[in-house]
């Protein structure tokens, strides 16, 4: 694949970083360890598993008898990886992801009560002792369906779902996944003790196999955590309805309860709010719309900008023709502490789009986000990376009606018209916005010929009201989240297992500039704590990107591992090799993207997933991006900048 897939900037910051090792480099080898599917028919050996199509039902001679195992399924899927230069060793491993679903280990026995099925974990364990493989083992329980006959009856039960302000969330749908919308706002329900069993069993099975124990280099916990709203495949955005969770009747009890620990007493919180509660019991969380609800007080309105901040986004493609080539790395050592200077420097020559308010500048931000429905309408422009956002604070600005312009910032310091919107900033009384006066006039250039933009949000005229409760009703829903995580830390942590690093597997809403953060209210578990690693999953941009190092900073991060990794653009081996590295500099432990088993001469007739790297998966470029990591991990390219 050509250099041009990747923007040339982006590129040429991957390559000063370079990708071998040198004595100099602090960081260890970092652990390639694809997630391998399509084992069900091997490991789970159950109805469900049995109902797969011949071709993904193989089932190796190793799968049988009482130490049946995947781990020929295994060996056979990463020969094609198996580095062939030893120097490689210096900074990459090959293993593998070994994804244990939770439910699916659970069978009623002949009295119909719930059992572990041991000799189902055991499969899992003789795979990690036969494979002899390093291995991140993936302690699966989250909302994505297993196929498991105990999700049917654990969904009856309203105490293990999420409930948003209109009840318990109905079943779902993602691509071809089952969603059950399990809830994150209590650890006492059904839902977790059978979690806990199966963690328990498995745990106990790998305390008493040091074979096995000995290969797990990590555990991840649960996967992506998170709170829920309807239409989970498209409901993410700004503009659907605001329905989110958690309203059960147990975390409105806890939200009255996380004030009371927040805030003290209820004159604090009236003084804060500049409310009248007679108490904290008299307190609700936000849950409704004052264009459309009759409210009881105003502290009961909420969407999805009642937090204080508005994004302004859209998209901008400039073609690399219309921009500055890239500046040298002269004077950068890309091994030494200024390896992240090359990001810097690149990051300043990438277009800029200056955000006014009343004609004066409150922002800059970079044209570098992922927006794949661009990718997919505009594939002449080559890349998708041309989204831009930014979040205006606007719970401090005066009611009244704002001005807000954006505009290009052109290579010569110039700016360029992208549009201009008007923001209505509402009172509690909803009285009509004064025009508010323009602070300062901007002198603008016609756009050049050639550069292409779309501004997606605000809409015009569009209004917005600050509710000062709903910044604490997310942080309670964001601890929710953690809360669940560390509850899942602390049995792993009662084991044997506790002396290996523990990462959690979460999600990354922040680097697609068209999803609302806070539905999901995954901040708190993406921060630097005592309980866990970070695991996150990346998608575009943020996968092979300059977004995330950024984003480890802020978090207080400096170790993590990469639980997916998912380009979703072609990139050549020599892009791959500074990718790779990049997110070994940055601190990656391990990383992991998708692939499907694949006995020794066979070719699955379809894939399970469409993420998954594999030479016959044209879905999201898998096909690139299996031969790119290939020819990476057999020593077949030449990254510039390299050591020798």
């Amino acid at each position: 694949m050509a250099a041009t897939t990747l923007g040339a900037a982006t590129w040429a910051g991957l390559l000063a970083l370079g990708w071998g090792a040198t004595q100099a480099d602090p960081q260890p080898p970092m652990l390639v360890a694809p997630m391998i599917g399509n084992l069900d028919d091997c490991l789970l050996q159950d109805a469900a598993s049995g109902r797969l199509p011949a071709a993904f039902r193989p089932r190796p001679v190793s799968c049988e008898g009482a130490q049946g195992s995947a781990a020929e399924l295994v060996t056979q899927t990463l020969a094609p990886l198996v580095p062939t230069d030893a120097s490689l060793l210096q900074t990459t491993r090959l293993g593998y992801t070994l994804n244990l679903p939770l439910l699916r280990m659970l069978d009623r026995d002949a009295q119909g009560r719930w059992q572990v099925n041991v000799d189902r974990v055991a499969r899992y364990v003789h795979t990690l002792e036969q494979a002899q493989k390093p291995a991140i083992l993936y302690l699966f329980g989250t909302h994505f369906g297993v196929n498991a006959p105990i999700e049917a009856e654990l969904q009856r039960d309203p105490d293990n779902l999420a409930h948003t302000q209109d009840g318990p969330l109905p079943v779902d749908r993602y691509l071809d996944y089952t969603i059950y919308p399990w809830s994150v706002a209590r650890t006492d329900n059904g839902l977790t003790r059978a979690r806990d069993r199966v963690v328990a069993e498995v745990a106990r099975q790998l305390c008493a196999s040091p074979q096995a124990l000995a290969q797990v280099s990590g555990v991840t916990l649960l996967g992506e955590v998170h709170q829920l709203f309807p239409r989970f495949e498209t409901g993410m955005g700004f503009e659907s309805a605001y329905r989110i969770s958690d309203y059960s009747a147990a975390s409105v009890q806890g939200f009255r309860a996380y004030l009371a620990r927040q805030l003290g007493s209820v004159a604090e919180l009236n003084r804060r709010l500049g409310s009248t509660f007679t108490g904290f019991d008299a307190v609700t969380p936000p849950r409704l719309d004052i264009r459309s609800d009759r409210l009881a007080n105003y502290f009961e309105h909420i969407d999805a900008y009642a937090h204080g901040s508005l994004p302004v986004s859209g998209w901008v493609h400039v073609p690399d023709a219309l921009w500055p080539g890239t500046p040298g790395q002269e004077g950068l050592d890309p091994k030494g502490p200024g390896a992240r200077q090359p990001a810097t420097l690149l990051e300043a020559r990438k277009p800029q789009v200056a955000i006014l308010l009343n004609g004066l500048e409150v922002g800059r931000v970079r044209a570098d986000l992922s927006r794949q429905d661009v990718g997919e309408a505009r594939p002449e422009q080559g890349t998708a990376d041309v989204g831009w956002r930014f979040d205006l604070p606007f719970a401090q600005l005066p009611a009244g009606r704002h001005r807000l312009d954006m505009l290009l910032v052109l290579p010569d310091g110039h700016l360029a018209p992208l549009g201009t919107r008007h923001l209505n900033v509402m009172d509690r009384h909803q009285r009509t916005p004064e025009p508010q006066p323009m602070q300062a006039a901007v002198e603008v250039r016609d756009m050049p010929a050639g550069i292409h933009a779309y501004l997606d949000w605000p809409r015009e005229d569009m209004d917005v009201y600050f509710n000062p409760l709903v910044p604490y009703w997310h942080a309670f829903r964001a601890e929710q989240v953690a809360r669940t995580l560390q509850h899942a830390r602390q049995q792993v942590g009662q084991t044997c297992l506790a002396q290996k690093p523990l990462y959690v597997h979460q999600l990354y809403p922040y680097g697609n500039p068209s999803w609302d953060a806070n539905r999901y209210a995954v901040q708190r578990s993406l921060q630097h704590r005592a309980d866990w690693r970070l695991g996150v999953s990346l998608y575009g941009e943020t996968s092979y990107g300059f977004e995330l190092g950024r984003a480890l900073g802020n978090w207080g991060q400096h170790r993590y591992g990469v639980t997916e990794f998912h380009p979703m653009r072609a990139v050549s081996g020599e892009q791959m090799g500074a990718i790779l590295a990049l997110q070994r500099q940055q601190g990656a432990r391990f990383l992991s993207f998708f692939m499907e088993a694949r006995p020794a001469g066979s070719v699955p007739q379809r894939m399970h997933n469409a993420f998954s790297f594999d030479p016959d998966n044209p879905v999201m470029q898998g096909d690139a991006l299996f031969d790119a990591v290939q020819q990476v991990m057999r020593a077949q390219v030449n990254v510039p900048g390299a050591a020798p």
